[in-house]
């Protein structure tokens, strides 16, 4: 016959916590995140709406609008990505702050020359 050990009985409470399955993605620099809500303002602008702007990026309306206004959201590197994306510039750019370029018109995209 074979034997089984007894289950030892748990006397206390125990509570298990699960690991988060989120991932974060990696987070910018201040100065990144300054040229990233510049560049979603910009395009917010350029669109007309944050849904039209979230349809080109394939974000949800209110992530953006908090990404670009919002200090406890900043905006991460797949916003930059996307941001990149729907406007056809590198991300780089978008990133050191060279798109959208300084007077740029966010209606046609026309620079004015600062003297």
């Amino acid at each position: 016959m074979r034997t089984v050990d007894a289950m030892p009985v748990l006397r206390e409470k125990v509570s298990w916590k699960r690991e988060s399955v989120r991932r974060k993605t990696p987070e910018l620099m201040p100065d990144e995140q300054k040229h990233v809500r510049a560049a979603l303002v910009f395009l917010h602008r350029r669109l007309g709406s944050w849904e039209a702007l979230a349809k080109a990026t394939g974000m949800r309306p209110h992530t953006l609008k908090y990404s670009a206004h919002s200090t406890k959201n900043p905006p991460t590197a797949a916003t930059a990505i996307r941001i990149g994306r729907a406007a056809h510039v590198p991300i780089d750019d978008v990133l050191d702050g060279k798109w959208p370029p300084k007077g740029a018109c966010p209606l046609c995209g026309h620079v004015t020359e600062t003297p």
